[in-house]
């Protein structure tokens, strides 16, 4: 009917609708039949995916696969990756000490609890003395001293062209990384290198465990040397830091770098 010339549609009068399938309606009755451009702008407020081919937020993607910016936290990488805490370059240095990490976007302790694990590279550590052994040391007062004490335990399986042999110690004052032999100072022999794993060093409920694999030149013949370490803090104390030295005299050059091994 028309009131004053205007169609009117009377309540009851209308008993059916049939939209035009070309209209998309809130209540996903109607699905897109094209690719769709959202004109630069933005879909928010999704819920959690479901299905294999549901859409997924930002924060998703991020806790659950990785994302975020290289260098962050766990949550900004894919799990078992490695991410670049602190690095020192030892320079006639007497020690090379991890106290504060000092890569882009990290602060605070070298060891903190965003890590349950961490990897400590060497590479091409060459001390200043020759025969001298590198000396791995913790810390559980962010640095400010190092256990010296009795509180190491070790064993090594060393190797060379010409034989094998084990050693280690039930109470030493630190962590050999040579594994007992010691090191040549020739800087075309290019010092010690290797990789130490340190397991969950902030926990406080037992000790901690070292382990690692290293080679560099032995100073005796000169021969070159490969040793597997395994080695513990015997502390149940939270550890936040750690050095690196020399037995005797300084660590010429050489490169470490502390990484954190996304959870």
């Amino acid at each position: 009917m028309k009131i004053r010339g205007s169609t009117q549609i009377l309540p009851g009068s209308v008993t059916s609708v049939e939209c035009d399938s070309s209209i998309i309606i809130t209540d996903g009755t109607h699905a897109f039949s094209g690719d769709q451009s959202m004109g630069g702008f933005k879909l928010t407020d999704l819920d959690d995916p479901i299905d294999a081919q549901d859409a997924a937020t930002k924060a998703y993607v991020d806790a659950n696969s990785g994302g975020g910016s290289p260098g962050g936290s766990p949550a900004g990488s894919i799990f078992g990756s490695l991410i670049l805490l602190e690095e020192h370059i030892a320079s006639a240095s007497a020690a090379l000490n991890f106290t504060t990490r000092n890569e882009p976007s990290q602060s605070g302790a070298s060891i903190q609890s965003d890590f349950d694990n961490y990897v400590i590279d060497f590479i091409d550590i060459l001390p200043a003395t020759n025969a001298v052994s590198l000396q791995f040391e913790v810390s559980t007062n962010g640095g400010s001293s190092y256990d010296t004490g009795t509180n190491y335990a070790s064993s090594y399986h060393r190797w060379s062209r010409t034989g094998q042999s084990q050693a280690g110690s039930a109470s030493g004052s630190f962590v050999d990384i040579g594994g007992g032999l010691t090191l040549s100072n020739d800087a075309t022999e290019q010092g010690l290198s290797g990789r130490l794993f340190f397991h969950n060093p902030g926990g406080t409920a037992g000790w901690k465990k070292f382990t690692g694999q290293f080679t560099w030149w032995y100073n005796g013949t000169p021969e070159l040397l490969g040793a597997i370490i395994a080695a513990a803090y015997k502390s149940a104390t939270a550890v936040n830091a750690f050095r690196a030295r020399m037995s005797s005299g300084n660590i010429a050059s050489g490169t470490m770098r502390l990484y954190g091994i996304a959870k």
